[in-house]
């Protein structure tokens, strides 16, 4: 499954600015569960160090670790595959640029949010973002949750919501926690957006373009893996 919203551009120019999914079945066979095991590998051997991160006092499961496929090359594999890449050139209009990967054995616990909280480009709208599930997911071990119709809504930043640099650097995510993932939700309630729930199959991609993309609350407890793309020549903003 691949699911894509189209960049703030586009959405601006289409009447019904509609969430695209499409079916991708076997576009990674069994190449993520193998490159995994690599990571796992590296693990062991100490190659890879992850932090505690605990979610709650029976979690035995660590944190996540950022940018993999520096460590661990067989990710490369997953972050410039061929066939995931020609998806993201044909919905984006752009040529690709792999740029970040994630890899979890567990769901972040992240509230709902929007990527471009994160991350974004300039100009704006061309982030591509694929979660990609190496187990079976289903309704008990906490699929990914996303809001239709949310990616007609702008932008949220840290200075909409009252951020600043400054609150980041001595708070952390506490100050996201407490101002940002509050005014999703009243701006969900606000709009009467229904949620819905993304159950991926091993193997499966689910696609995404922050820019207009719903907000989304990522719980699996399942290992995943996440390759992030930015379009040339737009660079990625990190904060």
């Amino acid at each position: 499954m691949m699911c894509f919203m189209p960049s703030a551009q586009a959405s601006r120019r289409s009447s019904k600015r509609r969430i695209l999914i499409m079916p991708l079945r076997g576009l990674f066979a069994e190449q993520p569960v193998r490159v995994w095991r690599g990571y796992e590998h590296s693990i062991q051997n100490g190659k890879i160090r992850l932090p505690a991160e605990p979610a709650g006092e029976d979690d035995p499961y660590p944190g996540r670790f950022l940018n993999q496929h520096k460590k661990v090359p067989e990710f490369c594999r997953v972050l410039k595959h061929a066939g995931l890449l020609r998806w993201i050139r044909l919905l984006m209009e752009r040529e690709p640029k792999p740029l970040q990967t994630i890899a979890s054995h567990k769901g972040s616990q992240q509230g709902v949010h929007s990527d471009s909280i994160h991350m974004t480009t300039y100009p704006l709208g061309y982030l591509s973002a694929a979660w990609i599930a190496c187990e079976d997911i289903h309704a008990g071990s906490g699929p990914l949750v996303f809001y239709p119709g949310s990616h007609r809504l702008p932008f949220i930043f840290s200075k909409d919501v009252g951020i600043s640099e400054a609150d980041f650097r001595r708070d952390g995510y506490r100050s996201y926690q407490e101002k940002y993932e509050p005014h999703i939700l009243r701006v969900i309630e606000e709009h009467g957006l229904e949620p819905r729930y993304f159950q991926a199959r091993k193997n499966n991609p689910l696609n995404s373009s922050p820019s207009a993309s719903p907000p989304t609350k990522r719980r699996p407890l399942t290992p995943s893996a996440s390759p992030m793309h930015s379009p040339k020549p737009a660079f990625p903003i990190n904060w």
